[in-house]
Formats: C-alpha cells, structure tokens, sequence
C-alpha cells in the first residue's frame, strides 16, 4: 500500500465529506491501521479540518462550563462566520466545568480563550 502524505490525505477526505461521502471516515480509519499511522490520528482531524476552511466550512469546538442556550450558540456562531468569513459552520459542544466561566472556542488554526481560568492563570503568571 503506498503512503500518502497527511496533506494528501486531509484534502481527500474533506472533498469527499464536502461530496457527501460520509463513508470515507470508515476508510481513513482501516488506512491509519493498515499502515500503522494511528498516533497521527489527531493531527490529521486537524489537518482535514484546515482543509475544509479552505473550502469555506468552519469545524470550531466550544467548551463551556454549562451547555449553551440557544441564544449564546447562535451569537457564537454568527460571529465565528464573520470572523472566519464563512456561511458553513459546524459547531462541537463540549462542558468542561474546569473552565470556570467563559468559553473556549478551538478550530483547526486558531484558539480564542475568554475562559475565567484563562484570565486567573494570566494574573498568576504575572504575580498579581
């Protein structure tokens, strides 16, 4: 089986989700194990989630102490499409009661942190 690259494989698979194939993931996974490439596994969603931003869909990940009511997920949502200047937005909730308040928002490039563990750990750095 000959190896592709992470970037080969990434861009692959987001033309073939964007195509509606969602049987691709399947496919990955049997690649990974076959030629013994599961430790990029991680590397890769990230990898694959960069790709489809080039192609005009946004995947974040937002933490928060509490789930989100529909209010805030939509203000969440709507800024992140006029931040990243998408219409495609697919959002993966996630509770972390360690955050202590704020939220946490994770895409394949970026990290924005308004969390209040965040801000106590930046007035700890600083010794305040």
């Amino acid at each position: 089986m000959s190896l592709f690259s992470r970037r080969q494989l990434a861009n692959y698979v987001a033309d073939q989700l964007l195509a509606g194939r969602s049987a691709v993931i399947d496919e990955l996974a049997a690649y990974l194990v076959e030629t013994r490439r599961i430790k990029e596994a991680d590397t890769l969603v990230m990898s694959i989630e960069s790709a489809l931003l080039m192609r005009g869909v946004l995947v974040a990940e937002v933490s928060s102490t509490r789930p989100l009511s529909d209010s805030t997920r939509t203000l969440i949502a709507s800024k992140l499409r006029q931040a990243f200047q998408t219409q495609t937005l697919h959002l993966r909730e996630r509770t972390d009661p360690s955050l202590l308040g704020g939220i946490l928002v994770r895409t394949a490039d970026h990290e924005m942190d308004g969390t209040l563990r965040h801000a106590l750990n930046q007035l700890k750095a600083l010794k305040v």
